[in-house]
């Protein structure tokens, strides 16, 4: 006989279904997709309650971020806006790299279809987020043009593995006969060629070393959660994971929403240091 809160939570499902497409106001929505635990067409994928949230989280903080960067800017003396355009480009890239993860965790899509194609959105817009993070850090505009260059063949290497992984497949799982790593190393490569211009930018400062330091730790974190994600939480000793609400997954995102806002305050910082112009 089904619990009595089991009960309830599928009668709030209910009744929020039950309303009409014109009724159901955008917190309806959330609310909906938040109660789901399985995704659209895959329901081997746990979904923990708070998947996705984090996702949102950083997205309102870096939308918010990238348009008061881009406030600032226009406010101050011409001679320094070439540098906090690469800020305001850095805050941008971060922000559609999470509401891309947003996108996938939290939209209650109906199909196998929609998810997947949001996964392959979620996948390259990390490419983005890391090439971009070495804009602020550039010494003149050739070097910036340089970064966006090399990035753009970054996003499209990372579009043809992404492509090839799941071409003719849908869902969250990679196929049998494909492979996840040629994408996982052009990412390696991508993250250890930004993390060096940064690092030579800041004469490899503590800063910097915490920066590497906190996103390695959200990189060992993520790796047992590709492995094992059907099993989530696999980490029963740790007292905040709990079956259906937080697990792995979540503290990765934690974590590297940290490292994330260490490099943020390390351009910041480093932006703030300058005093001549690139013209």
């Amino acid at each position: 006989k089904p619990k009595p809160k089991y009960r309830a939570r599928k009668k709030k499902q209910l009744d929020l279904y039950m309303k009409t497409r014109s009724q159901r106001t955008a917190l309806d929505v959330l609310e909906d997709s938040l109660n789901r635990r399985t995704y659209a067409g895959d329901k081997s994928k746990p979904k923990p309650k708070y998947r996705g949230v984090m996702h949102m989280m950083g997205t309102l903080l870096f939308m918010s971020s990238t348009v008061t960067s881009w406030l600032l800017n226009s406010l101050l003396p011409t001679k320094y806006h070439p540098y906090y355009w690469t800020l305001t480009l850095l805050l941008f890239a971060k922000s559609l790299s999470y509401f891309a993860s947003a996108l996938l965790h939290l939209f209650p899509f109906k199909s196998v279809k929609g998810v997947t194609e949001a996964l392959k959105f979620d996948l390259i817009a990390i490419a983005a987020s890391i090439g971009f993070t070495a804009l602020p850090f550039a010494s003149n505009y050739q070097e910036v043009m340089r970064t966006v260059a090399i990035t753009t063949l970054f996003i499209g290497g990372q579009l043809v593995c992404v492509e090839w992984q799941f071409w003719g497949h849908m869902g969250l799982d990679t196929p049998p006969n494909r492979s996840e790593l040629p994408r996982n190393v052009l990412l390696v490569l991508q993250f250890l060629d930004t993390s060096a211009k940064i690092g030579e930018a800041m004469a490899y400062s503590t800063l910097w070393k915490a920066g590497i330091f906190t996103y390695a730790v959200a990189f060992c974190l993520a790796a047992p959660v590709t492995a094992r994600h059907k099993e989530e939480p696999f980490f029963k000793q740790l007292p905040w994971h709990k079956k259906g609400v937080f697990s792995m997954h979540e503290d990765f995102h934690n974590v590297l929403l940290i490292a994330d806002g260490i490099m943020v305050f390390s351009a910041v910082k480093f932006l703030g240091d300058k005093v001549v112009g690139w013209i």
